[in-house]
């Protein structure tokens, strides 16, 4: 049985809509074969927002993977930073919430001075 170590670094959230990653096992042997580190790509709907503010979300793991651990073939360990794994905005999240941010600029000076 084949051992395969994930280690997630961090996470970074996007505001768009997410590009499919190649199949998960092609991208874990390109990272055996030299490149420090692949990126997967994934989709989770909302987090669970507890009553503190500290959210929560599962990351499933890909299906051509869960395939893999089902028939026996490969066994995963998930490897995470001591301290957390870090979360971080992407460019095109901080851009979508500037967006947002004019526009409730806009629409709040529309309606208070040009409007009786």
């Amino acid at each position: 049985m084949k051992k395969i170590k994930l280690y997630i670094t961090d996470l970074q959230l996007h505001a768009r809509t997410f590009r499919p990653a190649e199949k998960f096992i092609k991208t874990i042997k390109s990272d055996q074969n030299g490149n420090p580190f692949g990126r997967i790509y994934g989709n989770n709907e909302k987090p669970e927002v507890g009553d503190n503010g500290v959210f929560r979300f599962s990351i499933p793991l890909p299906d051509d993977l869960q395939e893999q651990i089902s028939k026996g073939l490969v066994e995963v360990e998930i490897v995470t930073p001591s301290g957390g794994v870090p979360i971080h905005l992407s460019q095109d999240t901080v851009e979508k919430i500037v967006s947002l941010e004019k526009k409730k600029l806009r629409k709040i000076s529309r309606t208070r001075y040009w409007r009786k």
